[in-house]
C-alpha cells in the first residue's frame, strides 16, 4: 500500500488539478445546463406578456421587483418638449471630461434640435466626488443620481433607473431612446436618418419582419450590435460569469452589445414594466435582451454600423450609426468635428 501510494502520488495531484482546472473554467457546469431551446423559463413562471400589456392599459399592479434606490434629478424639465431622441448615457461619476465634450459634440441640443441628452450615475464613497456631482448638477441640470455605489455590477440596477425615469418622466414627449455608454462616439445625423425607417438604413439584417409603421407607440424597437446563440460564461474569475443559480441555460436570447442600443417609447415603457416582474442580473445588457426575449420583442440587427471597440476611420465612420471605445475626450471631440464639416460640405 505504501509502495502505492509513494508511485501514484503525482498521479492523484495531476488528477485534482485536472478537476479543479475543468471546475475553475465551468467544465462541469457546462453539463448541468438546461437547454434554452426546449427549457427557457426565466425568473418567476409569471405571464409576463399579459401583465404588461395589462400595465400598458393603465391597470395597476404589484410589482415583483422594486427599485428600491432614491433618485435625485433636476432634469425633468428636459422631456417639457417634444423631442424625436433622448440619448441617455451612462455615466462614470468620476468621468465629468467626458460628460462635457458629449455635451458640446453629438449630445448638443444645440447642434441637434431634436435631441435631449441626460446622465445616469450612481454615488461613490469619495465625499469630494460626491460633492463634485451635486455642483455638476446645480450648474448643468442634466444629471440622474441613484443611491448606489456606481460599479460594473451595479450596471443592471444604472439601466433599470434609466428605464423608470425616462418611462415616468418622457414617455410622453419624447419617440425614442438611445441607452449609451460614455467612451462611445454617435453619429446623431445618423442616428435621425436611421429612425425614420431602421429597416431602410444601410447595413440592417434583412432577416427580421419589415414594419412599416414606425409610430413610436405602435413600433417596438430595440436596435444596436445584437449578438446571437451567445453562451453564458462559466469561467469563476470572469468579470462576466454567471451562476447556474441565476442562470441554468446553455445559451443567451439575442442581445444587443450595451455600448449603444435604440427603444422605441413602446418598447421602453414595455421592459420597465416588465422589469418590475423581473429578477435582475448583473449583466445589464443581456438583461435588456432578456426582458425584450420575454416580451416578444424581436431585436433589429445592424452590426455593420453599431461598432464594437471601434478604431477610427474616417470613411468608415461616415455611415455608421455608433462606436464604443472612444476612450479619450479628445479624440472623441476631434472625431466629431471631422465629421460634422464633412456633413456640411456634403
Amino acid at each position: 500500500m505504501k509502495y502505492f501510494q509513494k508511485k501514484n502520488w503525482k498521479w492523484y495531484l495531476l488528477i485534482v488539478f485536472i478537476i479543479l482546472f475543468v471546475h475553475i473554467f465551468g467544465g462541469f457546469v457546462r453539463l448541468m445546463e438546461k437547454d434554452f431551446d426546449k427549457e427557457f423559463k426565466f425568473s418567476l413562471d409569471v405571464k409576463l406578456k399579459y401583465l404588461v400589456d395589462r400595465m400598458m392599459e393603465g391597470k395597476h399592479l404589484k410589482p415583483f421587483h422594486t427599485f428600491l434606490y432614491n433618485i435625485e434629478s433636476d432634469v425633468n424639465y428636459a422631456c417639457e418638449t417634444t423631442k424625436k431622441l433622448l440619448f441617455i448615457v451612462k455615466s462614470s461619476p468620476k468621468n465629468y471630461r467626458k460628460r462635457n465634450i458629449i455635451r458640446k459634440t453629438w449630445g448638443s441640443s444645440i447642434h441637434y434640435k431634436e435631441v435631449k441628452t441626460i446622465f445616469l450615475m450612481g454615488t461613490t464613497i469619495s465625499k469630494y466626488v460626491n460633492m463634485m456631482l451635486i455642483r455638476e448638477n446645480e450648474i448643468m441640470k442634466d444629471l440622474v443620481i441613484g443611491s448606489f455605489i456606481d460599479s460594473y455590477y451595479n450596471l443592471t440596477l444604472k439601466t433599470i433607473m434609466g428605464l423608470k425615469w425616462a418611462s415616468n418622466v418622457c414617455s410622453s414627449n419624447v419617440e425614442f431612446f438611445m441607452f449609451v455608454d460614455d467612451d462611445t462616439f454617435v453619429s446623431t445625423n445618423n442616428i435621425l436618418k436611421f429612425l425614420k425607417n431602421p429597416y431602410a438604413y444601410p447595413g440592417t439584417e434583412e432577416n427580421v419582419k419589415k414594419i412599416t409603421n414606425f409610430n413610436a407607440d405602435q413600433f417596438c424597437l430595440y436596435s444596436g450590435y445584437i449578438y446571437k446563440k451567445e453562451r453564458p460564461i462559466r469561467k469563476i474569475f470572469c468579470k462576466w460569469f454567471i451562476s447556474l443559480k441565476d442562470y441554468p441555460y446553455d445559451q443567451w436570447p439575442p442581445f444587443s452589445a450595451g455600448g449603444a442600443y435604440i427603444l422605441s417609447r413602446k418598447s421602453l415603457r414595455m421592459m420597465y414594466y416588465a422589469s418590475l416582474f423581473t429578477k435582475p442580473i448583473q449583466l445589464e445588457d443581456i438583461y435588456i435582451g432578456l426582458l425584450a426575449y420575454r416580451l416578444g420583442i424581436e431585436p433589429i440587427s445592424n452590426n455593420e454600423n453599431f461598432k464594437v471597440e471601434a478604431k477610427y476611420d474616417f470613411e468608415e465612420f461616415r455611415s455608421i450609426l455608433a462606436a464604443h471605445g472612444i476612450r479619450k475626450p479628445k479624440e472623441l471631440w476631434m472625431i466629431w468635428k471631422e465629421q460634422t464639416l464633412a456633413d456640411k460640405i456634403n
